[in-house]
């Protein structure tokens, strides 16, 4: 959602899509979700409720489906509508739910962007089914994985792939705890990166790059 608001501010004026699987969701995202977070940040807010100085137009905090962010507007649309996939001309996409839409209508969508010369696309989604929904757009990009580090060996590791045998009941504390399968050592903070890195994520299929889809 940040990403989103981050964008429609740097490439001011842009079209934003929030596409959700069906119209109920499109509509509560814009409610419950969008405009809560925008309330928060009163820089961002502003933006919303001031319009765009520059031409005079005064703003709101607009309707349900539609709102806009200065000169940018947000369309919280659905992917199961054919008008909603093919009326509307986009900068940015933002997928929320993947595991809930076909690839057809997704693919379909992307269209929107073909007279933009932005094309940002963000893809978020619990994943279901292997080969499919968010899977089968994670396995088209780089497919970066989180690398844990061990202080106590110096060994990393990618706790989602050595899951469940990575996680072990400590009897002194009660409670379940992270374990390295090198040295048996506890990990407490299994967001903890090797120092020599920037950051934990390391990329496993890093030609992927060429397609441009970071996953």
């Amino acid at each position: 959602m940040l990403a989103a608001i981050y964008m429609a501010i740097k490439f001011s004026p842009c079209k934003i899509g929030m596409f959700l699987p069906d119209m109920k969701l499109a509509a509560a995202k814009s409610s419950e979700r969008f405009l809560p977070i925008v309330r928060t940040i009163p820089d961002v807010y502003r933006l919303m409720a001031d319009g765009d100085n520059a031409s005079g137009r005064r703003g709101s905090e607009g309707n349900v489906m539609i709102r806009n962010l200065g000169r940018s507007r947000f369309h919280f649309l659905w992917t199961s509508g054919k008008a909603t996939t093919e009326s509307f001309p986009m900068d940015v996409l933002s997928f929320d739910e993947v595991q809930e839409m076909a690839i057809a209508d997704m693919e379909k969508t992307r269209e929107r962007l073909s007279a933009s010369s932005i094309r940002y696309v963000i893809m978020g989604s619990t994943a279901k089914w292997p080969d499919r929904d968010i899977h089968f757009w994670y396995k088209k990009g780089t497919q970066h994985q989180f690398h844990t580090w061990c202080e106590s060996c110096n060994t990393e590791h990618v706790l989602d792939e050595e899951f469940p045998n990575c996680i072990t009941f400590d009897s002194e504390r009660r409670d379940y705890r992270y374990k390295c399968l090198s040295c048996g050592a506890w990990i407490d903070d299994p967001q903890k990166h090797r120092p020599d890195r920037s950051h934990g994520w390391v990329a496993k299929c890093p030609d992927a790059a060429e397609s441009k889809i970071t996953s």
